[in-house]
Order: structure tokens, then sequence, then C-alpha cells
């Protein structure tokens, strides 16, 4: 409940419970505990803890910068999650069906709260009442996906239920205005489509998931996407006005674009180690057209961007470590009942933060950072038995 679905409703509250749990199950870790971290959902992470720590220290010349990598630490978390799963009698085999029910109630609620946002509160972007609208969208866009693990269980029609998790992500997403998510969730859905239409003993199965998929889009834009706030016709218009001139009139997306030229001439100058994570974007932006960038903002709105400037290539190891630990674990794993649930979650949580977090920061944000986690401590849980 915590890690699922109250981090699309109250992600303050999840965070916080998530953690706590995290270390409580710090105090559970015994000496039979230490074979998981074979597991790359637990190894991956904590080495790319070690990558950043290295880079931030050795880019700032300071010992201080070793701290600053706490700002992931919901990642090494990840094996304290999984001993309380397993202390907790969910060692074995779980149903797909379990964990998603959490994700698509978590959907659920996130669209009443863009329902009520909009049309009840007046907010020109929905999700504004719980978090950062463009966060709010990225976490809604991610579970919504994630409800679809629920297709790959035993529970017969009630599986068709959790087809219902991207269409009520996608309403949130229209409705929270972000561009950034919409991109995510077009990637996701043309992956999910591809997935298990492939994966689908029936290939008249895969062509109705994929008629539903494309209609609930069609029908959301159509009746959601007619106003100038909304993310669908933003990305679009922008998208089409820099092809064509390679500026943009969009002051949101201009802005990205310098931070992007400015990162790019950061990280050439010191394409190691990079600057360290405290001053960072202050460095960055001191390589932009004075009075175009400015030097307080808490991030340059691309994980790649972030990673490469604070921790130079070092840092995109660890970027990488982090962005594919859960799909490593779904593909390493071994034959089982849930390997093709595994393998779709791990997926759709790796391409999911990796195109989301081409126009923002995912890793790092606490909300998104705890999900992440915890989405990957279900991949592992789905993925293996031991």
């Amino acid at each position: 409940m915590a890690g699922l679905a109250l981090g699309c409703m109250a992600p303050e509250v999840s965070s916080t419970l998530v953690i706590f749990a995290g270390c409580f199950g710090l105090l559970m870790v015994r000496g039979r505990h230490l074979s998981m971290l074979q597991r790359p959902a637990i190894w991956m992470p904590l080495c790319g803890g070690i990558a950043l720590a290295l880079a931030y220290s050795l880019g700032s010349m300071s010992l201080m910068g070793i701290p600053s990598v706490l700002v992931f630490a919901p990642l090494f978390l990840i094996w304290p999650l999984l001993v309380l799963l397993r202390s907790a009698g969910s060692n074995g085999p779980i149903d797909p069906a379990f964990p998603a029910s959490f994700a698509l109630l978590g959907v659920a609620g996130a669209m009443v709260i863009a329902l009520n946002d909009h049309f009840v509160l007046g907010l020109d972007r929905a999700g504004g009442s719980v978090a950062n609208p463009i966060h709010f969208g990225d976490i809604v866009t991610a579970a919504g996906f994630l409800a679809l693990v629920g297709w790959f269980s035993n529970c017969g029609r009630w599986r068709w239920l959790f087809l219902l998790g991207p269409v009520f992500a996608l309403v949130a997403v229209l409705l929270s205005g972000s561009r950034g998510p919409l991109l995510g969730y077009l990637a996701l859905l043309i992956a999910s489509l591809g997935y298990i239409v492939s994966t689908s003993r029936w290939a008249w199965r895969g062509v109705i998931f994929a008629g539903l998929g494309v209609a609930a889009l069609a029908v959301a834009i159509t009746f959601l996407g007619l106003s100038d706030q909304t993310g669908a016709l933003r990305v679009f218009a922008n998208l089409g006005e820099i092809i064509r001139s390679g500026t943009t009139s969009d002051s949101s997306t201009a802005e990205r674009l310098v931070m992007y030229q400015a990162a790019w001439a950061a990280f050439q100058t010191a394409p190691i180690f990079g600057y360290g994570l405290v001053d960072f974007v202050s460095k960055t932006a001191a390589f932009a057209v004075p009075g175009t960038m400015s030097s307080t903002l808490p991030h340059l709105h691309n994980d790649i961007a972030d990673f490469a400037v604070s921790g130079g290539v070092v840092g995109l190891m660890g970027y990488v470590l982090f962005l594919l630990a859960p799909l490593v674990e779904a593909i390493m794993a071994p034959a089982g009942p849930n390997r093709r649930a595994a393998r779709f979650a791990g997926l759709s949580l790796s391409l999911g933060y990796f195109v989301m977090g081409l126009t923002n920061a995912m890793f790092g944000i606490l909300m998104l950072t705890v999900f992440f986690a915890f989405g990957a401590a279900i991949v592992s849980q789905l993925a293996r038995s031991d």
C-alpha cells in the first residue's frame, strides 16, 4: 500500500513509510541473507552508489561529496526491503495480481485527484494539490504500466481489469499538462503492446489489447487535449517547432534547451569525475549565455545531464547501474512461473524512467526514487523464489 498505492496519492507519506520499512529491514538482516546480494536489483544500485561517491568526492575535491550520495538512499534500501518481505512470509513466488492491485488502486486514486484538481479546484495543471504536476505525472505513468503485470496473473477474466491501469494513468497525465510523462507514456504503450503481443498465447488477444490501448489514447486526447495547458498539444507543437526552426517560442522548452547546451559544455571540461553534486548547477550556468539560465535551479531537467555534469563518465556509469537494475534482474532470473511478469515489470520501470528522465530529473527526486526502489524490489520478488 505504501510503496505502490500511496506513491500516487500521498507521495510524502509513501516515501516516509517505505524508507522507515527499509530501515527496519536493516535490523532484520542476518548472515543467511548475504546470498541475496547476488541479485542485480541489489548489487547494481550499491555499485552505482560507490561509483557516484567516488565521482562526487574527486570531482569536488572534497570528502563532503561522499555524503551527497544519500540523495539516492532509497535505492540502497532495496536489500532490506526484500529481507523484510521475506521475513513477512512473502518468500517464494507471488501472484503478479497482488502488487498489480495496489498499483491499480494508486492510479485510480490519482485519476480522481486529477479530475478534482482540474474540474473542482480549477487548477491549470492537475496533481498540484499533492505534488509537483510533473512528478505527479511521472509516478502515475510508472504505476499505470506497473499495474499491467496483473495481466500475467492466473486470475482468469479478472486480469482484464488491469488494462485500466494505463487508461487511468493517461487521464491523470493529460490533465497534469506534463510533456515528459506523456512521452514516457507513449514509449511504454508501444513497448507494452509489443511485449504482450509477442508473449501472448493467442494473437487475437494481443490485437484486442492493442485496439483498446489506441482507442483509449485517441478518446482521451480528443476530450482532454483541448486546452493549451494539456501536455498532448504542448509536446507535439513544440516538437514540430523545434524541427522546423531549431528554436521554440515555449519558454519552458527554451529553458531546457539552454540547460542542455550548457550541460554539454560543462561536461566537456570535466568529463571524468564532473563537478560534484553540491553546486553542479551553478557550475553549468557559467557555460550558458549570461541571463539565460538561473544558477539556483535544483537540477538540469534531464537525468543524463545531471549525472554527466555532477559525476562525469563515472557518474554516468552510476546512472546506468541504477536505471538497468530491475531490467537486468528480470532478464537474469531463473525460469519460473512469473518470469514474463517480472520481465515486463523490469522493462516498464527501466524504459519509463529513462524516457521520462530525458525532460526532467527522476533519480534524486525523493518520491520518484522511492517508487523506483520499491518497484525494483517487486521485480526481484516476481523473478526469484530463493
